[in-house]
């Protein structure tokens, strides 16, 4: 169910999303997948293969939770923007476009 009441912007969204135990941990499993693929000579890989391997990771290792372990899509492009901006070698990385929405 949407929360209507909900006002804040995506990236709002996305950088509460981040600081919690949840987004850290994606985080991490999508920066150290993007980088192994980087040192195997990837020179492009795309965002939501790596957001949904962590996904399946993360599954299999803690297997249905109650709470129901949620990624939200609409926040890839903006990790993917998060990690060529704080990792150098991931400098272009990902393919992405303007963002339409705050």
């Amino acid at each position: 169910m949407k929360n209507h009441a909900d006002k804040r912007t995506l990236q709002e969204k996305y950088e509460d999303w981040r600081a919690t135990p949840d987004g850290e941990v994606v985080y991490e499993a999508v920066r150290a997948a993007a980088l192994r693929l980087r040192e195997r000579g990837w020179r492009h890989y795309g965002i939501h293969a790596l957001w949904e391997a962590a996904r399946y990771t993360h599954a299999l290792k803690v297997g249905p939770d109650e709470e129901g372990w949620k990624l939200n899509d609409h926040h890839t492009s903006r990790m993917a923007r998060e990690l060529m901006e704080n990792e150098p070698a991931l400098d272009g990385f990902f393919e992405i476009r303007t963002l339409l929405t705050p």
